[in-house]
């Protein structure tokens, strides 16, 4: 954001994470040099810095993409009360979100264009307003806004609290797709809170329970998997191009990436759309990518322990952080940097996170089968 001349509100700074645990027990992870900000509170505030910034660009909303036809740059808007207009473009970008209409049609009319989607098996309920004295001595003092995660045995159930600048907290209750379900009065409600998650204030939970049975749960996110971001004169953005769950933190954070790397790529071309868009794919593909794998990777702390240690992308992430940060400790002057995946958030594209952990991993893969042969021929009287 601010690369790109955004002002950030001053009171967005986001100073930690906390994950309560079961017995009272909490992990508390300072944060520095970031921001937190509600999503709509975000798309608010980015919206009129854009007015700022580009006052000459016309703004239409309450508009959405009906269908778009890439061989005559034509796309096809509809309105709120059903109304239609067409208009040429030269370049069409998709940033509509995980549900993308310009996906879709791109997937549909576009040669080699294949999308998977992965539900990530959870919905939610929200709830806003509560106040209580959540915050560790190690955030206590500091300015700005904190993440709280209360955790259980039941590994799909969790409650989330975000500190606002008011004080108060807002969040989500969520769950395990269908469960909701089952849950019919404010009661039903209290009772999985109080079995299922672990160090809720006593007084929040009757709140919650009251602002959850009435409302309908939202889907907590899916992964979207492009075979490719770009086609003629179109292009995707954001979760259009990339969607994940909020596991990892990373959702927003990589459209607003997505930004800054196409305006670089326009500038490198001088605003050559016809060298500008496959440029973009061929440089952002493999981001894209790589978000995809390390989302996934991190929801398998949350998720199922056993499912976790047969995934091969999770274990390879794994010797990646204990290989990287043994070898960044014991041998600095071979490894003056901790591993890429601790470094996430940093200026380290997701591709070159993800080159690290795959040469990590085989690192690690060597070292052991290597260990493995010499024991076998000791053992054999070999050697």
């Amino acid at each position: 954001m601010r690369a790109a001349g955004v002002c950030i509100p001053s009171d967005a700074p986001y100073k930690g994470f906390v994950r309560h645990l079961k017995g009272g027990k909490i992990q508390v992870s300072p944060a520095e040099g970031n921001v937190s900000l509600e999503r709509a509170e975000l798309a608010q505030h980015l919206i009129s810095e854009a007015k700022r910034l580009a006052p000459s660009v016309k703004y239409h909303f309450q508009q959405g993409l009906h269908s778009v036809k890439f061989d005559r740059r034509e796309a096809t808007l509809q309105a709120e009360d059903g109304s239609k207009s067409q208009v040429k473009y030269d370049l069409l970008i998709g940033a509509d979100g995980v549900g993308s209409t310009v996906r879709s049609e791109m997937e549909h009319q576009l040669p080699g264009m294949s999308v998977k989607i992965e539900d990530s098996g959870r919905e939610y309920k929200t709830y806003r307003g509560l106040r209580a004295d959540l915050e560790p001595d190690e955030l206590k003092h500091r300015p700005g806004r904190s993440i709280h995660l209360f955790l259980g045995s039941n590994h799909w159930t969790s409650l989330s609290g975000h500190l606002n600048p008011d004080g108060s907290y807002a969040g989500t209750l969520a769950m395990k797709n269908g469960d909701f379900k089952k849950l019919k009065t404010t009661a039903d409600y209290e009772s999985v809170i109080r079995s299922s998650v672990n160090g809720v204030p006593e007084h929040w939970i009757p709140e919650v329970a009251k602002q959850c049975v009435d409302s309908s749960p939202s889907p907590q996110g899916r992964r979207v998997w492009c075979s490719k971001l770009t086609g003629p004169g179109v292009l995707l953005l954001g979760d259009a191009a990339h969607a994940v769950t909020p596991v990892g933190g990373q959702g927003a954070n990589a459209a607003l990436e997505d930004c800054l790397f196409l305006d670089g790529v326009l500038e490198a071309t001088g605003d050559n759309l016809a060298k500008a868009v496959p440029t973009f794919d061929r440089e952002r593909l493999p981001d894209a990518h790589g978000l995809v794998d390390i989302e996934s990777s991190f929801s398998k702390l949350v998720g199922n322990k056993f499912e976790a240690v047969l995934d091969l992308k999770f274990l390879k992430i794994v010797m990646h952080v204990v290989f990287g940060s043994a070898v960044h400790k014991l041998l600095p002057f071979i490894r003056n940097e901790k591993p890429a995946m601790v470094r996430l958030g940093s200026d380290l594209r997701y591709s070159e996170i993800m080159q690290e952990v795959n040469r990590d991993a085989a690192t690690v893969a060597v070292l052991l089968l290597t260990t493995i042969v010499i024991v076998c021929l000791k053992a054999a009287r070999i050697w």
